[in-house]
This record gives structure tokens, sequence and C-alpha cells, in this order.
């Protein structure tokens, strides 16, 4: 029989991957209608940017406010405003001026961008008041698993919807799973304690977040590790849909199987995560199949067919998940608990701020240059290479640095 926290726990895991399903709708649709709207490579990787430019520019003073106020209030405000901005974004998909559709999208995106801040960082917060700083590992594997499964279903189920349905549907769909979402939170987070929102904020308040990390070699190691792969990740989400899109033979669907595949990739990743250290023999196994991936890539030339791209996308998945979760739990266990919310805007900040939104200009401008084609050969290759250093990095540090549940607190 499960107890209070953990059932309070299993309820908001399944009500987190409940939201992730609707959101990964517009994963899917986003970039193809960014696309078909703009025409261009270079545009759709500067909207994809802006989105990270508001990580950078808010993430810290949202983190703040997150620890300020109750994660019940914040989580419930944050998947009740970004159903609006999802509205938003559908109206821009019927738009017939290109103008005010980049406007509508541009507006939808810092809105959204904003809110997903103040969610994940009062996310941080909801989980160490369910199960405390001890449980954090176990909260955030089971998050991972809840979360995988509802992108696996939402993104498989995108790529059949983006095929039978206007873009402008899909996206309601997404808003009314996030407003469902937002009352579900209202039931299952305990209300907290409620801190003032008048006090004068201060500037090594707003920088507390990024002491965490600066203050721990293994956290700022993890943290680059991070970086590097959001920053990957940032070439692959603009690019993957323009080169896909313009190959003979590929239907939207393809796109939202290869997104399933990322996804159960991080699935698995989550999964097993607990057992990485152990499990030495399965990583290298994976680490050698990646290899004979990156090989394939490159003697397929300009003919990059979806299974090998869907292959590749499930092994980064397990890797990068393996190394989100070695992340955060470090982060989450070193950090008090009145800045939780800080500590995860800041590392939030790093990467979809400054790394992700860097390699999605970098190799949009570098697609402008030589065509979606060999650049995302260079992604590919790229994504491989940095997912073989994470294996062997969180491998390392899991075994031998990484703190346990029982040494918490």
């Amino acid at each position: 029989m499960r107890s209070g926290a953990d059932t309070r726990l299993f309820l908001y895991v399944m009500t987190r991957g409940f939201s992730a399903f609707g959101s990964s709708l517009t994963f899917v649709v986003l970039p193809l209608a960014l696309f078909e709207t703009t025409q261009s490579t270079w545009l759709t990787s500067v909207l994809f940017a802006i989105r990270g430019v508001t990580y950078l520019l808010a993430s810290l003073p949202l983190g703040l406010v997150a620890d300020r106020f109750s994660p019940r209030t914040v989580l419930f405000a944050g998947d009740l405003f970004r159903s609006v901005a999802i509205i938003v974004l559908a109206l821009a998909t019927l738009q017939t001026s290109t103008g005010g559709a980049m406007v509508l999208f541009a507006s939808a995106l810092i809105a959204i961008g904003l809110l997903t801040i103040l969610s994940d960082s009062a996310s941080a917060s909801a989980i160490v008041s369910l199960v405390g700083k001890a449980g954090i590992e176990r909260a955030q594997v089971r998050l991972g698993v809840a979360l995988g499964a509802g992108e696996i279903i939402g993104l498989s189920a995108a790529g059949v919807a983006v095929a039978i349905l206007p873009y402008s549907s899909v996206l309601a769909i997404n808003a009314g799973t996030l407003l469902v979402g937002a009352i579900l939170l209202l039931i299952v987070v305990p209300r907290g304690h409620v801190k003032s929102a008048a006090r004068k904020t201060t500037l090594p308040e707003l920088l507390s977040g990024l002491d965490v990390i600066r203050g721990s070699t293994l956290l700022r190691g993890l943290t680059g590790l991070g970086m590097l792969d959001a920053f990957i990740q940032g070439g692959v989400f603009a690019q993957l849909v323009v080169l896909l899109s313009a190959r003979p033979g590929n239907a939207p669907e393809h796109i939202g199987w290869v997104y399933a595949t990322l996804s159960i990739g991080a699935l698995i990743g989550s999964a097993l995560y607990r057992f990485a250290a152990r499990w030495g023999s399965l990583l290298n196994f994976t680490s050698v199949v990646a290899i004979i991936c990156c090989i394939t890539v490159v003697l397929m030339g300009m003919s990059v067919p979806i299974l090998v791209t869907a292959l590749l996308a499930g092994i980064w998945g397990v890797s990068a998940s393996m190394l989100m979760l070695a992340v955060t739990v470090s982060r989450q266990q070193r950090a008090a608990i009145e800045v939780q919310g800080r500590a995860q805007a800041a590392g939030r900040m790093l990467n979809f701020g400054v790394a992700l939104p860097s390699g999605s200009i970098t190799f949009g401008a570098i697609a402008t240059w030589i065509g979606p084609a060999p650049t995302f050969l260079l992604i590919g290759s790229l994504g491989v290479v940095t997912s073989l250093v994470i294996w062997h990095t969180t491998r390392v540090l899991l075994a031998h640095a990484m703190p346990r549940e029982a040494d918490a607190d």
C-alpha cells in the first residue's frame, strides 16, 4: 500500500506527464508552422532563439519569484497562462500576413518561455515539499519516466495529428491539456508556505542560484556537459524539420516519430539512471552502437533515412536524460530549501538561455551557407560524439561522486 507521500508524488508525476503529452503536440507543430510561415531556415532558427533569450534575461528574477510564492500557486498560474499563450500560437498559424504571424509567434514564444521558467522553478520546490531532500533522486527518476511516457505518446500522436488536422486544432488540444493540468495541480500539490513578496530584492539573492552551481566542482562539470548537449540540441531542433520536410517521400508524421524515439531514449535513460554506475558494460555497448550509427550517417551522405535519424535520436535521448537527471539531482541536493527555485532557474538559464539558442543560431547560419542536409550530418556527428562524452563522464560521476539518497541532508 502506498504511503500518503508516495501517493502525492505518484499523482504529481502523473499530472506532469499528462501536461508533457499536450506540450509534445506543440513541440512537433511549432517548427513545422514556423518554417511553413517563414520559408526561411534563418528566420526559423531566430524564432527558436527568441525563447532562449527569454531564458537568458528572465530566469534569475523569475526563479526568485518562484521561491517567494507557494509552488502550488506558481504551478497553477504557469499552466493556466501557458494555455492562453498556446491559443495565441494557434491564432498565429491562421494569419495570412507573414508579418502578423511573426509578431504573434514571437509574443507567444516569449510568454511561454517566461511561464515555463516559473513552472520549472516551482516544480523543484514542489518536489522537495512532497518528498523532502532525502527523496529527491527517487522523485526525479519517477518524474523523468512519467515525462518520457507522456512525451512518447504525445509525439507519436502529434505526427498523425498534423497529417489530418490543421495546426490550430492540434495547438488547441495542447491548450486544453494545460488547463486540465493546472486544475489537477491545485488538487495534488500541497499549499506550502507562502513567503512575503514584498521583501526588497538584493543582488546576492538574485544570484544565489548560480552560487549553488559555482560552489561545487562536480556540479560545474555536470553543468558544462549539459550546456554542450543543449548547444547540439539547438541545432537539431531548428534544422531537423527543415531537412525532413525537404526530403522527398517524408511525411509530417515522420518528424513526430523521430522526436518520439528521442523521448523513448529519454524514458529508458531515466529508468536506468540509478543502475548506470553498475551497468558500465551496457553503456559501453551502446556507445559502440552510436559510433556505428555515426559512420552509417556519414556514408549515407545526403540521403539520411528516417530510420537512421530516429535511431540516432533514441541513443542521444538515453544519454541526455541521464545527464539531465545527474545535474538536477546534484543541484537540488546541494541547494537549500529556500533557494530551490533559483537553483533550478540558474541551470535552465545556462542551458536554454545561453547554450541552446547559441546552437540554434550557429547551425542556422551554417545551414544558410551550406544547406540543411550537410548541416544535419555535421550536427548528427557532433551529437553522437557528445553522447559518447556524456556516457563516459556521467558513468564516472555516478560511480564515484554523486551523493546517494542515504547521504542527503
